[in-house]
Formats: C-alpha cells, structure tokens, sequence
C-alpha cells in the first residue's frame, strides 16, 4: 500500500491536472516496486492499493480494512548514533495503530 498527497501548495486552479499527474506518478512508481518484487519471489502473491491522503491514516485504515494481524512497515536506514530515532510515519504509526505494529528498516549494502 502506498499512500500520497498533494502538497497544499499545489491546490490552485491547476489542483485536478497536478493530482492526476500525481496519481500516475505514484502509480507507475508502486508497479514498478511491484515488478522488483515479483521477480525477486515469483511464488508469492502480492497486492497493491494506492491511496491518496495522509501516510499514517492511510496505512493504518488499510490494516483495519483487510483486518491485518500486523502491520508491518519500513523505516528509514540511520545510521548508528540515529538508529534509535524514527521517521514521522513510523512514528505516527506506532502512536495510532490499532494492532501490532512491526518496523523493518533495510540494511544498505556497503559495496
């Protein structure tokens, strides 16, 4: 699932093109993720929804719409002094979910 908006500075007269452009950015961006990952674990069934609004709200209704037992999401890789620290979706999530919440963050490979 993947959620977005668009920035209130973009909510002129130019509001309705800008969040289709948006829309078929973000939708382009998460079938592209989707591909990676089909092709990394071609057995397993993935499913996508992409929604527009707040990343937190929107994530969490996701998990309460599909009834999740977890919630699994990424953070962003820090490094070792900022480990502890978490980004705002996480952050938010983790303040308002509903049910477990799991925060994976990637290792960055040092090649």
């Amino acid at each position: 699932m993947h959620s977005w908006d668009v920035s209130r500075v973009f909510t002129g007269d130019a509001a309705v093109d800008t969040v289709e452009i948006a829309l078929r950015y973000y939708g382009r961006r998460l079938d592209a993720i989707l591909d990676n990952c089909r092709g990394r674990h071609p057995d397993t069934t993935f499913e996508t929804e992409l929604r527009r609004g707040h990343p937190v709200s929107g994530l969490i209704e996701a998990a309460d719409a599909a009834d999740a037992q977890l919630l699994v999401v990424g953070g962003r890789a820090h490094g070792r002094v900022l480990s502890t620290l978490l980004g705002g979706t996480a952050r938010g999530i983790l303040q308002h979910a509903t049910r477990p919440v799991a925060i994976v963050h990637h290792r960055a490979r040092l090649d």
